[in-house]
């Protein structure tokens, strides 16, 4: 989605790439406008190669804000011009090594947010500002994985659990 493009609907948005394995490639999802499901479900999602979702705009969901996507070595990332607001928020990297980086902000603003990396070496930073009004969930998998919260960013939310396998945490979190 370009910058300045406008999409919205009353009920559900999906975005798909790399879907069904058709190519030997990965997918790039890169919203750099205006994204708003009013009152519906919104799901970006990618296959099992190695894929890039971008958000430099602004995703809103009325409902659900789900990015999911699968194996392969992906980055998620709303960058410092982006955000992501849904009642409840999923983010989830499959399997594989994966970077999550939030140098924006993600905003549950009715529910919950959960942030699951892959079973490989992953890596969640947050840079930016990373919201909950009930319960902020950082779930990383068994392997070496880094959960940075850096001294300019925040993670806040009623409840913070950050469940890891043999991982390095840095920073703070909000409660």
């Amino acid at each position: 989605i370009s910058s300045g493009a406008v999409v919205e609907a009353t009920g559900d948005i999906e975005f798909n790439t790399d879907v069904g394995n058709l190519d030997t490639g990965g997918g790039d999802i890169a919203i750099n406008g205006s994204v708003n499901a009013i009152s519906g479900n919104l799901t970006m999602t990618s296959g099992p190669d190695d894929d890039t979702i971008s958000i430099h705009g602004s995703v809103t969901s009325g409902s659900t804000a789900t990015i999911s996507t699968g194996a392969g070595t992906d980055l998620v990332n709303v960058s410092s011009s982006g955000s992501l607001t849904g009642g409840n928020v999923l983010i989830d990297s499959g399997d594989d090594q994966n970077t999550i980086k939030i140098d924006g902000s993600v905003n549950a603003d009715a529910g919950y947010l959960t942030i699951n990396s892959g079973s490989e070496i992953d890596e969640v930073s947050i840079h930016g500002s990373a919201t909950s009004v009930g319960t902020a969930t950082i779930s990383t998998g068994s392997g070496g994985d880094t959960v940075n919260i850096s001294s300019g960013g925040s993670l806040t939310a009623e409840n913070v659990l950050i469940q890891s396998g043999d991982d390095t945490e840095i920073g703070r979190a909000h409660v």
